[in-house]
């Protein structure tokens, strides 16, 4: 089935921030994007250079792993963290000296599960440049590791064997915008992407570099559209160390946007740390 690709999704309301109990981390809720900002708040220490920001599960926030922390506070956004269910998150500190300070206590926060026949791909490089597709789950191969050997005088050979290879499948994306057919194709283009379904569809969340890429015009209800196919080939979740903030929404093609001027910036937003904050 096609992926149709709609901007016409209705956005959860964002929530409130949340703050773990002993007020080191806090967590933002980003619906519009599935993702999460994290602050640490290490300004009464000022020994602490960087933050590690991490899951309960172990697993590291890819642009907080570290994040460097002017004035005391460092920021990470989340954008690859499990739909649908609570997550935690906590700080934990590193000295100029390479020591580790004392983690944080775990905040909590939900982003917003999907509904049927919904999916997201996000560029892992780049959180503002994910897209909410509508989408049958595809199906999924397998391919075995088996090696065989015939053996002289026997019916059956000896073999070897070895876990599955990564699956391979194939999506499909049915655009009629022009500018959304140019987002799916720069979003294609920036390597390794983290694919998100709905619970109901039975798929885990994975990773995926796209292969060959086929375009097909189409006429459908009365419209012209453009069907898009790719391989997807699944891959391990790309490393974390030392991945630059990306915040969706935030750059400086946005703060030229929003102040004309350095001094109207100025006497806006009282600091560094305040100007990655909504």
């Amino acid at each position: 089935m096609p992926i149709v690709v709609n901007p016409g999704y209705i956005w959860p309301p964002e929530t409130d921030p949340v703050v773990s109990p002993d007020g080191r981390i806090t967590a933002i809720v980003d619906p519009a994007h599935a993702g999460v900002l994290l602050r640490a708040d290490y300004s009464f220490d000022p020994l602490v250079a960087k933050v590690r920001f991490e899951r309960q599960d172990g697993s590291v926030v890819r642009s907080g792993n570290p994040a460097w922390s002017p004035g005391g506070y460092a920021h990470a956004y989340d954008h690859e963290a499990t739909l649908g269910g609570g997550t935690l998150w906590r700080a934990v500190p590193t000295h100029f000296d390479g020591t580790e300070g004392t983690p944080s206590e775990y905040v909590g926060a939900v982003i917003p599960a999907l509904s049927d026949g919904w999916a997201w791909l996000k560029p892992v490089s780049d959180p503002d440049k994910a897209m909410l597709l509508k989408v049958e789950p595809p199906d999924l191969s397998y391919d075995a590791r088996v090696d065989t050997t015939s053996i002289a005088g026997s019916a059956r050979p000896a073999a070897t064997w070895d876990v599955l290879e990564g699956f391979t499948t194939q999506l499909r994306s049915l655009v009629r915008e022009k500018p959304v057919a140019d987002q799916l194709m720069t979003l294609l283009d920036e390597g390794p992407v983290l694919a998100q379904f709905p619970a109901c569809a039975g798929l885990p969340d994975f990773y995926f570099i796209r292969g060959k890429v086929d375009l097909e015009h189409v006429h459908w209800d009365g419209y012209p559209w453009r069907r898009y196919q790719w391989d997807v080939i699944s891959i391990d979740r790309p490393d974390t160390t030392d991945s630059p903030l990306r915040i969706p929404d935030l750059s400086y093609d946005t703060v030229e946007r929003d102040w004309t001027t350095y001094d109207q910036l100025a006497a806006t937003v009282t600091s560094y740390n305040k100007l990655l904050e909504p």
